[in-house]
């Protein structure tokens, strides 16, 4: 029998730790990679597919984003933002869309989210968006209370607020852990100079956004 922490291979299996699964794949507890021993394809470096809910590589995300996945400039775009809704309060009904421009299944768990001031929040649960996909971030995901828009992730009234007159959004990762983010995309809108500043309406981007530049207002 294989013993963890043994640091012997002693059932000669060519693996210095528990291997139950046969992947060659050592337990955690012996101070191997697999973070599943029941199950051969999981283990640290193996292929993650995205959306089924299994976290193949054990970097805690179902996708390849996550601490292993750095994001750059122009893989996420901004392409809708409702800073300013009149049916409801802001606090019920601002939110904001996203593209995923990757051409990778992403895990957006981890983004980060602020403005050139103070607000900061960081994404802290899975929401996964396909290749060419967009998702919805929302302050509130209560159709009979936020205006009838569909959130596909609720960040809440506390971190970050979208203000109606000129304000920032940036999407970056590393920010509430390295001070540098890398980001992936910043708007800037400037009320009504360039951009839209619309009441009860979203501003949108207009044409496909992997063509389109979005730091342009008449875009917009």
């Amino acid at each position: 029998d294989e013993v963890d922490t043994a640091a012997l291979d002693s059932n000669c299996d060519g693996i210095d730790g528990v291997d139950a699964d046969g992947d060659l794949h050592a337990t955690l507890a012996s101070g191997g990679d697999d973070c599943d021993d029941a199950i051969p394809s999981i283990f640290t470096g193996a292929a993650d597919s995205w959306g089924n809910g299994i976290d193949e590589d054990c970097d805690g995300y179902d996708g390849q984003s996550g601490p292993f996945y750095t994001f750059i400039s122009g893989d996420l775009v901004i392409t809708e933002v409702m800073q300013n809704p009149a049916a409801v309060a802001d606090t019920d009904g601002e939110w904001f869309e996203i593209y995923n421009n990757s051409g990778l299944y992403l895990d957006l768990n981890g983004l980060d989210l602020y403005d050139d001031d103070t607000d900061r929040l960081a994404i802290t649960s899975s929401v996964p968006v396909a290749p060419g996909g967009y998702v919805v971030l929302g302050v509130n995901g209560d159709l009979a209370t936020n205006g009838g828009g569909s959130v596909d992730y609720v960040y809440g009234t506390s971190g970050l607020t979208l203000a109606n007159g000129s304000d920032e959004l940036t999407l970056g990762y590393g920010f509430n852990r390295s001070g540098n983010p890398n980001v992936t995309d910043r708007l800037a809108w400037d009320d009504g100079a360039t951009f839209p500043d619309p009441a009860g309406a979203s501003m949108e981007l207009l044409g496909n956004p992997v063509f389109v530049d979005n730091d342009d207002g008449t875009h917009w």
